[in-house]
């Protein structure tokens, strides 16, 4: 099994956080990487080939500390009451060889997930071939719609984490966001559902969790079922590379509000999915 590095717990604005992203997966380095992270206040990520006209007009005037897209593939999620993980690096480092069928990639990412939240008292798997397969919707909303890259509740099919994948031939990076259904917050979630996506979501009755449990019982999974952990720093030419994505690419309104040409590559040579 691969040692991962554990990046320290961030929170920051939606440019900032997708940024670090990328400058993590674009790194050369040999050691796959792992980080938790929450948004600084209710924030939009999009999909990378998602279109804005799914958004509302509201949702579409939002500055690059709300509204940003991401290189991961899917559709809009609303950041803001959630956990968000995001872990990437050589596919090498999952056991698998280069260019593995997407829904073997998803298996292992997802693994520690689900481990946590079943671990929280949830009855979590995987939607492939559960009741929740096949819940699809028209909507911009992540989560009106259950896919592989999924978890849902096995009982009642309600999604409880979305994920979005970009790779090429070696590398990738998994994005997972896991709403912790706090009370306090469900009004807010409630407004900002109608009026950014323009319709109600299930994300306003998300179980309840908590998040610092969460995180520890995820980084106990993912040590049993991916990787051993060690404690890292971030390193300084990555923190530069994100903060020039964060400035060359998140904050302009080209990148996050344009509808990507799916041969579109990104700034690195492989091939995304």
């Amino acid at each position: 099994m691969s040692v991962w590095r554990q990046l320290p717990r961030l929170e920051g604005s939606a440019a900032a956080m997708m940024a670090m992203d990328e400058a993590l997966f674009l790194s050369d380095s040999e050691q796959p990487w792992v980080r938790c992270y929450t948004w600084a206040g209710f924030c939009l990520s999009l999909g990378r080939f998602q279109s804005v006209a799914s958004l509302t007009a509201s949702a579409r005037t939002l500055d690059s500390d709300r509204l940003v897209r991401r290189i991961t593939g899917g559709r809009a999620v609303l950041h803001g009451d959630d956990l968000t993980i995001a872990m990437g690096g050589p596919i090498s480092a999952l056991g698998l060889s280069a260019g593995p069928p997407i829904r073997i990639l998803y298996q292992q990412v997802i693994r520690p997930i689900t481990g946590a939240l079943r671990a929280s008292g949830l009855a979590a798997a995987q939607a492939c071939g559960r009741p929740g397969q096949g819940k699809h919707s028209h909507s911009a909303d992540c989560f009106t719609s259950a896919g592989i890259a999924d978890t849902i509740d096995e009982q009642d099919g309600r999604k409880l984490v979305g994920g979005s994948l970009h790779r090429n031939a070696e590398r990738f990076l998994f994005q997972a966001s896991i709403p912790s259904g706090d009370p306090r917050k469900q009004e807010c979630i409630r407004h900002y559902c109608q009026e950014w996506f323009g319709a109600s979501s299930c994300l306003a009755d998300a179980p309840a969790l908590d998040l610092i449990n969460l995180e520890s019982e995820f980084y106990r999974c993912f040590a049993h079922s991916i990787g051993s952990l060690e404690v890292s720093a971030i390193q300084p030419i990555v923190c530069e590379l994100s903060a020039r994505l964060e400035r060359d690419r998140y904050r302009r309104s080209s990148w996050t509000l344009g509808q990507v040409d799916p041969r579109e590559r990104p700034i690195d040579t492989g091939r995304p999915v």
